[in-house]
């Protein structure tokens, strides 16, 4: 009789097959594998669920899918749906001081860019740029 490894399941007799996409076996000799929960998928080993990474999500757990064009997930985590870029409102405010002059500007993340990027704004709204 084989044992069947974490990230296989088995009838106890003399095959093991590996788990599905989407699903995970963590101990020796398991006769079944565990579905990932939404938000997540399987690891490369199929032992665990992995959280899906920044502007991916998972409906199902069975895979992680990129965000389509206009749309991000905010950060890495296990995201179920994606959410669209003009819903941003998250402002930074920071203080930037060169000798003793000090500024106080607000960065607005774009996280539609393709990566984070900030438009910044002076104190009083005026915009100064992207960074």
């Amino acid at each position: 009789l084989l044992p069947c490894w974490p990230g296989s399941y088995g009838d106890g007799g003399y095959e093991c097959k590996l788990c599905m996409p989407g699903s995970f076996s963590n101990i020796s000799g398991a006769q079944f594998c565990y579905n990932c929960p939404p938000g997540t998928t399987n690891n490369y080993m199929h032992t665990d669920c992995d959280p899906c990474p920044k502007d991916h999500y998972s409906e199902d757990g069975k895979a992680c899918l990129l965000c389509p064009a206009g749309t991000y997930t905010p950060a890495a985590g296990g995201a179920v749906f994606c959410q669209q870029c003009a819903n941003i409102t998250e402002v930074v405010t920071v203080t930037v001081q060169r000798n003793v002059f000090a500024q106080h500007i607000n960065l607005v993340p774009n996280y539609c860019a393709g990566q984070v990027q900030f438009e910044v704004f002076d104190a009083v709204g005026a915009a100064l740029g992207a960074v």
